[in-house]
């Protein structure tokens, strides 16, 4: 035998006895060998934006759509188009105002204290609530039948930068 056919050998023969060892003793090697401990998935929490309905109602009159004006959080000019379904409530508001005489509704806009106000008014809530209202005059609405207010609601969530429905 050569003295490299030897040493081949020999490194064969030390695998193989290396193996038997792993293969019959293994579980005492494994049992000093701490596993990593598993990591918990992050769980995303996702937070649904605040919508309000249009919704207006009287004693005898009542009118409820999931649908309503939205506005960009930094802005008070009413985001365009309306709904379909929003036109519909105003017309039947005109109807309502027309055959009741004397009645007032109040249109109600939430704004959140860490909007910045850039318009003329108090609050960007009561510049909202006017924009609507400069809305409705043309389609018929009487301005001596609208209150406008703002009111702060600071556990609103806008969609991105709009906010969803934010006028009661």
């Amino acid at each position: 035998m050569t003295r490299t056919t030897k040493y081949l050998l020999l490194m064969l023969l030390t695998i193989l006895v290396g193996t038997y060892f792993y293969i019959t003793c293994g579980s005492e090697f494994d049992s000093s060998v701490t596993e990593e401990p598993k990591k918990e998935a992050a769980v995303l929490v996702t937070i649904e934006p605040t919508s309000y309905p249009f919704a207006f109602s009287n004693d005898n009159y009542a009118y409820k759509e999931n649908n309503n004006h939205n506005f960009y959080t930094w802005l008070y000019v009413v985001f365009m188009p309306f709904n379909e379904s929003i036109e519909t409530g105003i017309t039947s508001l005109k109807s309502f105002l027309l055959e009741n005489t004397g009645k007032v509704i109040n249109i109600t806009n939430y704004y959140i204290s860490d909007e910045t106000n850039d318009s003329a008014f108090p609050n960007l809530g009561l510049a909202r609530a006017n924009a609507i209202k400069n809305h409705l005059v043309p389609n018929g609405i009487s301005l001596a039948s609208m209150n406008t207010m703002g009111k702060l609601i600071d556990d609103m969530i806008p969609d991105d930068d709009i906010h969803l429905d934010p006028i009661v």
